[in-house]
């Protein structure tokens, strides 16, 4: 039986440096919330090899790899995923993430989703739907090197909570809201 969770498999491998998951068969698997949350002596991760089309919990993914500079996440299939909370959250050495194709219309928290990403500096959410999502308190949250967000597209009829979204957002000069 192929895996369907990989939930905190790698959760607080402080030390991890380096990791070889070219043959990981990931096309199951459902959960990959806390996958490799506080690995933060990864600087990169090629996780190129990973089908993520059944996924639906990603959240805190790669929270607190704040060594991690090098994530490649372009390829992700995020069409069946209902939490991202966190799933960016303090990696704070990534200067931009390449999420343009990520399909969120069915996404239902997005909390916590880039807070302390300090170092990052470009963000395009052009492309995020947003209507079901009733979570995005601390989304940007010490998002201090961002100086524009454009959340345009974003629909927050059910949102029920934006509790400190840009919270010590110090560098933002333009919000597109």
């Amino acid at each position: 039986r192929l895996v369907i969770n990989m939930s905190n498999m790698f959760y607080l491998c402080h030390s991890l440096s380096s990791l070889n998951i070219n043959n990981f068969i990931t096309s199951q698997v459902e959960n990959m919330s806390y996958l490799f949350f506080s690995c933060n002596a990864l600087v990169s991760l090629n996780i190129s090899s990973f089908e993520t089309s059944k996924v639906t919990n990603l959240s805190y993914a790669f929270g607190e790899c704040s060594s991690l500079s090098d994530l490649d996440v372009s390829h992700f299939n995020t069409r069946k995923v209902l939490d991202m909370s966190g799933i960016f959250s303090s990696c704070s050495s990534i200067t931009s993430l390449n999420i343009k194709n990520f399909e969120t219309s069915e996404v239902r928290n997005m909390s916590s989703m880039f807070a302390n990403c300090n170092k990052l500096l470009l963000l395009d959410l052009s492309n995020f739907k947003t209507a079901q999502v009733t979570d995005m308190s601390y989304m940007f949250e010490y998002c201090s090197s961002l100086t524009s967000i454009n959340l345009s597209s974003f629909n927050t009829d059910k949102v029920n909570s934006m509790i400190k979204m840009f919270r010590f957002c110090s560098s933002l000069k333009e919000l597109n809201i």
